[in-house]
């Protein structure tokens, strides 16, 4: 008997603690307190690190957020400043996955757990608009 059944266990349960995050679709990230709710809030001060207050700049204009195939994405960007200085953040709930980009004038900056490269649909589409 090999102990995989335990590795089920914690894995369920650090998966288990997104099941909240459904409930975000369609709502606004910041007026609904998304970046507030955990596991999301201590997370993502540790993937994007120094990088939080440009992040937060880039999300002031989104639209509702989308949870769709247990993917949430949502996107946003400086006031004017769209197609340049954007931020997305993507969440795999059943993979436990958070991924983040933000552009600088144009420049992509990527930020994902585990050194993940296996980006959702949503977060690729996004990342292609500053492909040069």
């Amino acid at each position: 008997d090999t102990m995989i059944a335990g590795g089920y266990t914690i894995q369920t349960d650090l998966v288990a603690s997104w099941n909240a995050f459904p409930a975000f679709n369609g709502k606004y990230a910041i007026e609904s307190g998304l970046f507030e709710t955990e596991p999301l809030k201590s997370r993502f001060t540790v993937l994007v690190n120094k990088s939080k207050r440009t992040f937060f700049e880039r999300f002031k204009v989104t639209p509702p957020i989308e949870v769709e195939n247990k993917v949430l994405f949502n996107e946003g960007y400086l006031p004017g400043k769209s197609g340049t200085d954007e931020a997305a953040i993507a969440i795999d709930l059943d993979r436990d996955i958070i991924y983040t980009g933000i552009t600088v004038n144009g420049n992509l900056m990527l930020f994902s757990e585990k050194g993940d490269t296996d980006y959702p649909e949503k977060f690729l589409q996004w990342m292609q608009k500053f492909d040069h």
